[in-house]
């Protein structure tokens, strides 16, 4: 138990100290989200990891049933193409999707919390986010461990996290579109 905590500590850890010098306006626009959104970001992220899964699934059938048509039609010389450079592409982006319901999502709350509790403390602390990952993973990471409900915090961080990405990403695509002029009229 007690390795895997440690394991578990130092994984996020690490990742949370990246995130936050890598991409620190990212990851201040996803805490934003789950602070103006809680509950939306709870539903979408239910909702996000769900269909995510299902449409690997989905897109496993199809890459599968495309595979065996054009077998079929070109007696196997283009399938390994399809097969290969399908299942590739679609394993690269499982692994990404994991990756982000595993990790990304526990950073954006523990983020969120340790802000939260520096806010109270320590308003003015140099290094605040930075302070901020550390604080909220300890935190985490003390909650998840408990006997029997740690489960409760796991899967909650992971389905307020993964929500609150996809409504900053919703967010992002929206601010990046370019609007419609009207024509004026004389």
């Amino acid at each position: 138990w007690l390795v895997d905590t440690a394991r578990k500590f130092i994984t996020l850890l690490i990742l949370g100290l990246l995130a936050v010098w890598l991409i620190p306006l990212l990851l201040k626009k996803t805490e934003e989200q789950v602070k103006t959104q809680p509950l939306p970001s709870a539903g979408y992220g239910a909702l996000t990891i769900i269909l995510g899964y299902l449409a690997a699934i989905v897109a496993a059938g199809i890459i599968f049933g495309v595979g065996i048509l054009i077998s079929l039609l070109t007696l196997g010389g283009l399938s390994k193409v399809i097969f290969g450079v399908g299942f590739s592409g679609l394993s690269l982006l499982v692994t990404i999707f994991t990756f982000l319901v595993s990790y990304g999502s526990k950073i954006v709350v523990a983020f969120m919390v340790g802000n939260w509790i520096l806010s109270k403390i320590a308003p003015s602390a140099k290094g605040r986010n930075y302070w901020a990952i550390v604080i909220g993973v300890i935190l985490y990471v003390i909650l998840s461990s408990i006997p029997l409900v740690g489960w409760i915090f796991t899967l909650a961080a992971k389905i307020i996290g993964m929500g609150a990405m996809w409504l900053a990403y919703r967010a992002r695509k929206k601010t990046l579109q370019i609007p419609e002029e009207n024509p004026q009229t004389i």
